[in-house]
């Protein structure tokens, strides 16, 4: 069974105005999926599943973004 998880995790920003230095931080994000790979340098989820529980939709994550996995229990 395939499991379906939160995956909270930073991105990049940029300010092209005088924003001051101290109010620009990388803003964190969640999304939802299910599990569809995971290995040393990335996590990818699927947004749907087929008729046979294989995850399309695909978004990839670098490990070195991701915050945290967790698991959802439906």
């Amino acid at each position: 069974m395939v499991k379906i998880v939160v995956v909270t995790w930073k991105d990049i920003i940029q300010h092209a105005d005088w924003t001051p230095v101290e109010e620009v931080a990388c803003p964190t994000f969640q999304s939802i999926g299910w599990l569809a790979e995971e290995s040393e340098e990335e996590i990818k989820i699927g947004s749907t599943l087929d008729d046979k529980d294989a995850p399309f939709g695909i978004t990839a994550f670098p490990k070195g973004c991701v915050l945290e996995v967790k698991e959802l229990h439906l």
